[in-house]
C-alpha cells in the first residue's frame, strides 16, 4: 500500500477520533471455554499474521487500548475478529483478547444485529469507502440494547488489497452528532432507563404506546431479542455495575437498583454477569 493511501486512512481515523471527542452495554449467553495452550497459540498467531499484513504505519490501533469509552475492532474479509481493545472485550463480557479472536458477530450478538453489522462491513469493503456516524443498536456489557455511534473503515494490506474492516463503537449521547434518534420504542427505552428502580409494569409500558400487552411483548421481543421484563432486569444489572464500579456496597446497590434484597440481587447478578457482585468489585472497581 502506498504511503499516500496509508496516510489517508490514518487521517480518516483521526477524523473519527475528533468526531467522538477523543482528541480533546441482554448479556449474550455464550458458552465460554478456557482455550488450551495450543488454541491460544493459534489465536495469537492469527492476530500476528493479520497485523503483519498491515502497513507498519497502520499500527495506530494500539492507541485504542487506552481509551475507556471507545470500543475498537478489526475483522478480516470473512468477518472474523483479529484485533480488539479492552473496551470491546468488556462490551462482550470477555476477559482476554484470545476469547474474541476468530469469532464473528454471529457468535457475539443476536442474529438481526449481526446481519446488520455484516451488511455494513461488506459495503465498506466493496466500496473501499468509510461509513461514519452510523447510529444503531448494540449491546452493552450486560446485553442491554443501547444506541451507539459506529465508524467503519476498510483495512488495506501492504499490497493494496482489501484485507477487512476496522472501526469504533461508542455509546451514543443525544446531540453528540447534531441529530436525534427516531425509533418506535425509544420512549419505552428511555422510560425504563430512567425509572429502572421503580416497580415497572409491562401493562403500563404497553398502555403508554396504546398497545395491548400481547402485541407490545411480541414487538418488543422482535426488536430487542428479549421480553420487557428481561430488559428491565438487565437494565437494573447494568446500573448496578455502574454503582459497584464507583464504590457503592452490594447492599446499597441492591436497594438503589430496585431489587427485593441483597440475596436476590446477588443471585440475578451472578446469572447475568457470570460472577458475584463482590468479585465484580474486586475486578472493576475504580481505585
Amino acid at each position: 500500500m502506498s504511503l499516500m493511501i496509508c496516510s489517508s486512512i490514518i487521517n480518516c481515523s483521526l477524523q473519527i477520533m475528533v468526531k467522538i471527542g477523543l482528541l480533546s452495554g441482554v448479556l449474550v449467553e455464550m458458552r465460554q471455554h478456557q482455550p488450551s495452550s495450543e488454541q491460544l497459540r493459534l489465536k495469537l498467531e492469527i492476530k500476528k499474521q493479520r497485523i503483519t499484513d498491515m502497513h507498519p504505519e497502520h499500527q495506530f490501533h494500539k492507541l485504542f487500548d487506552h481509551l475507556e469509552d471507545v470500543s475498537f475492532f478489526a475483522k478480516d474479509c470473512e468477518g472474523k475478529l483479529f484485533a480488539s481493545n479492552p473496551t470491546l472485550l468488556r462490551r462482550y463480557n470477555l476477559e482476554e483478547e484470545a476469547d474474541i479472536i476468530g469469532k464473528t458477530d454471529y457468535d457475539l450478538v443476536p442474529l438481526s444485529i449481526a446481519e446488520k453489522y455484516r451488511k455494513d462491513d461488506l459495503e465498506v469493503m466493496q466500496s473501499r469507502q468509510p461509513l461514519l456516524n452510523i447510529i444503531e443498536l448494540a449491546l452493552n456489557a450486560v446485553g442491554v440494547p443501547e444506541w451507539c455511534s459506529t465508524n467503519k473503515f476498510p483495512v488495506v494490506s501492504a499490497n493494496g488489497e482489501i484485507a477487512g474492516v476496522m472501526g469504533t463503537i461508542q455509546s451514543y449521547r443525544f446531540g453528540m452528532l447534531g441529530s436525534s434518534i427516531h425509533h418506535p420504542f425509544q420512549e419505552v427505552i428511555d422510560y425504563i432507563t430512567e425509572q429502572y428502580n421503580a416497580n415497572l409494569s409491562v401493562k403500563e409500558l404497553a398502555g403508554n404506546l396504546n398497545m395491548s400487552v400481547r402485541n407490545f411483548e411480541r414487538i418488543f421481543k422482535d426488536i430487542f431479542g428479549m421480553n420487557p421484563q428481561q430488559f428491565i432486569i438487565k437494565t437494573r444489572i447494568f446500573k448496578a455495575c455502574e454503582k459497584l464500579r464507583t464504590g457503592a456496597s452490594v447492599a446499597e446497590t441492591a436497594l438503589a437498583c430496585g431489587f427485593y434484597d441483597q440475596s436476590s440481587f446477588t443471585k440475578l447478578f451472578k446469572k447475568q454477569m457470570g460472577l458475584t457482585p463482590l468479585r465484580y468489585i474486586k475486578l472493576y472497581a475504580m481505585r
